[in-house]
């Protein structure tokens, strides 16, 4: 909802590459198949038929906690990480950014946009 009041007040794109909020990491810079929405979701979607991992760079400057599994990956390296079939690779900011911390994982099949 944050990100939507932004848009509405900046103009600024809620779905966006990683280097727009990132700048000072080099390796943002580079990635073409992440982006964050709004400033809080970090998403790296699968685009390899088939497969239950990729690898996911995390920017540096805070820990990224997975959406899902609410484990927590520091930030400023990759990692590969396990998707399973029904859910994406999708982690959300853990340094203090927007994020209403009450909201509950959605059930299996998870998230309806």
């Amino acid at each position: 909802l944050d990100a939507m009041k932004q848009v509405n007040s900046t103009g600024l794109p809620v779905q966006r590459p990683l280097w727009y909020d990132f700048p000072e990491d080099q390796q943002a810079w580079h990635l073409e198949d992440q982006y964050v929405f709004g400033s809080e979701l970090l998403v790296a979607p699968i685009y390899t038929y088939g497969a239950r991992s990729r690898s996911v760079y995390f920017p540096n400057g805070t820990d990224w906690e997975n959406y899902f599994t609410r484990k927590t990956f520091p930030g400023g390296q990759r990692l590969e990480v396990v998707v399973p079939l029904n859910e994406t690779a999708l982690f959300r900011r853990v340094d203090g950014a927007a994020w209403p911390g009450n909201v509950p994982i959605p059930p299996y099949g998870g998230i309806h946009v």
